[in-house]
């Protein structure tokens, strides 16, 4: 009679092997599997960072481009004692361009009477500034376009033509000239903004210059009768006879 050999513990060392490694193979596809996902987010993150990096030194060139226009347009800007010069400056190119020029203004600023919080102020102020003057159509028309090349910034807000003739006169047609212009000026001390704005209020006060009157306008002038206390300080006069004649 034969022997038979025992396949029991062969079964079950083969089946050990298979567990084992079966285990195996899933930790490492396990392991290999993580660090596959690891790396492709890895590979997300660097993409993102190179982009961030493009899009920072992009930022970083339009600060650059916008600091170098603002220090070219701050140019423009005058400081506060450069206002007299400024306003001399406007009158010249008037008279340049053949306007005759009877003042130049600074608009006393309207009173800000809203509740609401004030903004941060910004570094730098508008000025409001009104030009009056005289000529013809074409040399007020030269004057406004002249202002294009204005060395510091100046936006005309409004322009008023109004026809100016003497009565008989050949020359070429007049008018006067009311230009408004809004320009900026870099902030200045509160002691300074209220000498500017009395400034401006006193030169409002007063009459523009108006150029000499025609012997039509001095004719139909009213005349005013001086007063008892001015006749009766003003020494002798030559009294006029204006009761009628007895023959």
């Amino acid at each position: 009679m034969k022997k038979t050999t025992n396949a029991v513990p062969w079964i079950a060392l083969a089946l050990a092997s298979i567990l084992v490694g079966g285990g195996a193979t899933f930790w490492l596809y396990s392991a290999t599997s993580e660090k596959s996902t690891k790396l492709d987010r890895l590979r997300v993150q660097a993409k993102e960072f190179s982009e961030v990096e493009k899009d920072l030194a992009k930022v970083e060139n339009e600060l650059t481009e916008a600091q170098l226009r603002l220090e070219h347009l701050e140019k423009g800007i005058p400081e506060f004692a450069y206002i007299p010069t400024f306003l001399k400056e406007l009158e010249q190119y008037g008279t340049n361009s053949g306007i005759r020029v009877f003042g130049v203004r600074p608009i006393p600023a309207a009173a800000d009477k809203s509740k609401k919080p004030k903004k941060e102020k910004k570094p730098y102020v508008e000025l409001l500034i009104e030009i009056r003057g005289r000529g013809p159509f074409d040399n007020a028309l030269a004057f406004i376009e002249s202002l294009k090349k204005f060395p510091k910034i100046v936006a005309a807000r409004s322009v008023a033509l109004t026809p100016k003739n003497e009565p008989g006169s050949t020359a070429a047609k007049q008018l006067d000239v009311v230009v408004e212009l809004r320009t900026f000026v870099f902030r200045p001390t509160p002691a300074e903004l209220e000498m500017m704005d009395a400034a401006a209020r006193a030169a409002a006060g007063l009459d523009e210059e108006d150029p000499p009157k025609s012997d039509s306008d001095k004719a139909t002038e009213p005349t005013t009768p001086p007063s008892k206390s001015d006749s009766k300080s003003a020494g002798p006069k030559v009294a006029m006879n204006t009761a009628p004649s007895r023959g």
